[in-house]
């Protein structure tokens, strides 16, 4: 049936808000996933003269362009260019984003009855993700950034993970939600 939007109440849009703020950061996870795996796969082919230009590549670029978010994340455990604990923290942060784009709303706000985990056991889930999401979005942003600028990482970013999962759940602790400090 339809959503009965006019009836949400303060406490669901805040929940509403702040997913809407866990998908913002999301697709800036996939984004940059899908970036720094288009660079570091092409300038591998061009090494191997695969191709002898990125026009003649240019399809390849396309078809990298074109995967889902957990084939972007095997190719980066498969590349051996990361360590274990980095590929672990993409595929939590993969996981997590799969979540907020896939049943966060649902579990949330829309199927918010009686059954089921209390809302506040909902919203403790909805933080881990949150926390999963932005440390992995820190990450890979880091690492776009290093192939985009090449020089190390300013000082006013190192706190991204903690400064987005902030930002992301601030409706929710406007309204009074007692949501735990980041255990990363």
């Amino acid at each position: 049936m339809w959503l009965n939007f006019h009836r949400f109440d303060f406490q669901e849009q805040a929940l509403l808000e702040s997913l809407g703020r866990a998908i913002a950061v999301a697709q800036n996870f996939e984004s940059n996933c899908k970036y720094v795996l288009m660079i570091l796969e092409v300038e591998n082919a061009l090494e191997r003269k695969q191709y002898s230009s990125l026009r003649e590549a240019r399809p390849y670029v396309e078809k990298l362009l074109q995967l889902m978010l957990g084939g972007v994340v095997h190719r980066f455990g498969k590349s051996g260019e990361f360590s274990r604990a980095e590929i672990d923290t993409l595929v939590a942060a993969k996981d997590a984003r799969n979540y907020v784009a896939h049943e966060a709303a649902f579990e949330l706000v829309i199927c918010n009855g009686p059954f089921g985990p209390s809302l506040m056991d909902k919203v403790n889930r909805f933080e881990r993700e949150v926390t999963n999401l932005t440390e992995g979005d820190g990450l890979v942003s880091l690492w776009s950034f290093y192939i985009q600028e090449h020089e190390p990482q300013p000082l006013s970013t190192i706190s991204y993970p903690s400064d987005a999962r902030t930002w992301v759940l601030e409706p929710l602790t406007r309204l009074g939600f007692s949501v735990p400090e980041s255990a990363h």
